[in-house]
């Protein structure tokens, strides 16, 4: 998926690992600084993937967690033994961490909403998102004044939301479902409302939406992730969140370049650079 490369002084580097309800995990780096994103597939592909990117796993920074469901914390348990990081996550995710995974006792440092952190050469600062857990975040990453947004697993979009993505140069983005997909699907009732709750996961209208206010403040890639195998599809992602783009006059491939990451393999690495060096390039997938 060579479509959202880009040119110039390098800043940020970011790459998906999987992204999808089965399994989540992805990497930050700049220079010797290189952070796990959630852990929520083995160990095994967490590890080929650092080596892929020619990192070891006791080379990380950190590894920090979104929130305990097990498509983002599955790995950590045998992770735990390839490398020395430590873990960060909000309070309660420490807490249910600390009980539930006896190896990651003493390496668990956990942080209150807002707080910032200091990984290396990267700034990592926190934002709530809601979400049916004990405590769900996305994140986003400073360096040199550049900035990354990662942001899913969340089921309506909110004020600090709104001023998380806002002035990101590159959006690591949840498109979860196609509200139609879930409605007509072969969910069981309970599952259906609790997808569709504003605690649940995030539509592809409604992350269109959210990737129009972006766009509107200087964000030059747009990444979907976390889409569901049985309500959703890459093209239909795509295709709604590029048509509130376009219906706001947005260029997709001019202006702004949109992928979606794929479910079970790693991603193409972005490189969050200055928006005047984009290079124009789209996925035609």
């Amino acid at each position: 998926m060579p479509f959202y490369l880009m040119k110039g002084d390098e800043i940020l580097r970011f790459q998906t690992f999987a992204s999808s309800s089965s399994g989540n995990a992805a990497v930050i780096t700049s220079g010797d600084t290189a952070i796990l994103l959630d852990a929520g597939i083995s160990a095994k592909r967490i590890v080929e993937g650092l080596r892929g990117l020619d990192i070891r796993p006791e080379d990380l920074s950190g590894i920090l967690i979104t929130h305990e469901h097990t498509d983002h914390i599955k790995g950590v348990r045998v992770l735990l033994k390839r490398t020395g990081a430590c873990i960060f996550a909000v309070e309660p995710v420490a807490a249910y961490l600390e009980e539930t995974i006896p190896e990651a006792r003493g390496r668990i440092v956990p942080f209150a909403k807002g707080e910032e952190l200091g990984l290396g050469a990267i700034g990592v600062r926190p934002f709530l998102t809601p979400h049916d857990s004990l405590g769900s975040v996305g994140y986003i990453f400073d360096h040199q004044g550049e900035k990354l947004t990662c942001l899913t697993d969340f089921g309506c979009i909110t004020p600090e939301i709104e001023e998380a993505v806002r002035g990101a140069q590159t959006l690591f983005l949840e498109a979860n479902h196609d509200v139609e997909m879930v409605r007509c699907g072969l969910y069981p009732g309970f599952l259906k409302r609790r997808i569709l709750d504003p605690e649940g996961h995030i539509s592809n209208g409604d992350s269109g939406r959210l990737a129009v206010l972006a766009a509107e403040s200087g964000t030059r890639q747009i990444i979907l992730g976390h889409l569901s195998r049985e309500n959703n599809t890459p093209s239909t992602a795509l295709q709604t969140v590029a048509g509130c783009l376009v219906e706001a006059g947005v260029s997709v491939g001019a202006d702004l370049s949109l992928a979606a990451a794929p479910a079970e393999c790693p991603g193409d690495v972005v490189q969050n650079l200055c928006k005047k060096n984009l290079l124009n390039r789209i996925d035609k997938t």
